[in-house]
């Protein structure tokens, strides 16, 4: 019941970008699903009133005139490089050879808002939410990969197929992987914490689904996804990348831990054998001072910093 008061206060202050995306079941999706379960909510695109109506999501040549920037082309196979322009996308777009992803929508003004709703909504600081769109022509694939971040995937225009199953590999990952192209936080595919082969496909029992102008995909964070376009195909996701628990925690203990100079110092002078013990003594003085922190330090003052949070990127929170 207190759950439900709660989702229902969210909801009632304002009709916002997720009760655009979820209608009716919103409090069911925030009941049941936030933030771990996917969900895939149809509907006509009607329903999102300020979205539909931009020209800049009826033809890519209007929005890269409005994003006139660097965006990135992602190839089958998980190969991903980065233009100047956004203009330079449009031969390798026409010609079904990339998708398209785009940054930094929130330099258009609806998204901003749509923005600014979701973290309010979800109780987010506001610089953790963001915004991203993704173009493609007929038959471009995304190959099986997981995100580290959190996704409302909204279809704006044409058909495609997602197709996406939980991470029980790697829950919570903190960097994205594509099995095809693992970056260096993957050695050769494995997993970083134990050192297991990751998965390289689908896995079994995966779901389905073709998406539509209007169906709002719910993507948790580490999900396993593909796609596929089936036609010109145009859809923006609403991103929420957070730090950590432990980045949170971290943050704290590094800034009582910066405040003893000692600490603060860089360990240089380890040639001599007097410089050296005096350095392993002042790691030592800083383990024992962690543990006395972990003793002192209210878990309820730590996430009310992060969430009256005013900078700080996905990795680190900087001072308040």
């Amino acid at each position: 019941m207190r759950r439900a008061l709660r989702a229902a206060s969210r909801i009632e202050s304002v009709m916002n970008i997720l009760q655009q995306m979820f209608g009716d079941q919103t409090e069911v999706f925030l009941d049941t699903c936030w933030p771990k379960r996917s969900y895939v909510a149809d509907g006509a695109m009607s329903r999102f009133t300020q979205l539909s109506a931009l020209e800049e999501f009826q033809d890519i040549r209007a929005l890269f005139k409005a994003l006139p920037g660097p965006v990135d082309l992602l190839f089958p196979g998980g190969k991903r490089i980065t233009v100047a322009r956004s203009a330079d996308a449009l031969a390798p777009y026409n010609d079904g050879a990339a998708m398209v992803y785009i940054k930094d929508l929130e330099a258009l003004p609806a998204i901003s808002l749509a923005c600014d709703e979701l973290a309010k909504t979800l109780d987010i600081p506001r610089h953790y939410v963001s915004c991203e769109a993704f173009a493609a022509n007929h038959g471009v694939e995304v190959a099986t990969h997981f995100d580290h971040e959190t996704n409302f995937m909204i279809q704006i225009k044409g058909e495609k197929t997602w197709r996406f199953a939980e991470n029980t590999s790697l829950p919570d990952p903190i960097y994205p992987f594509f099995p095809n192209n693992p970056n260096r936080f993957y050695q050769q595919g494995t997993h970083p914490y134990t050192g297991a082969q990751l998965p390289r496909t689908m896995p079994e029992g995966h779901e389905e689904r073709l998406v539509k102008p209007g169906t709002t995909t719910f993507m948790p964070r580490g999900y396993w996804h593909a796609t596929v376009a089936h036609e010109e195909s145009f859809s923006i996701g609403f991103v929420i990348n957070p730090p950590t628990v432990a980045d949170i925690i971290t943050y704290a203990l590094l800034e009582h831990l910066h405040g003893n100079e000692r600490l603060r110092a860089h360990p240089l002078d380890t040639l001599s054998e007097p410089a050296l013990a005096r350095i392993l003594g002042d790691i030592q003085s800083g383990l024992d001072e962690v543990g006395k922190l972990s003793r002192t330090l209210p878990a309820q003052t730590l996430l009310q910093r992060y969430k009256q949070s005013r900078k700080g990127n996905i990795r680190t929170l900087t001072a308040l």
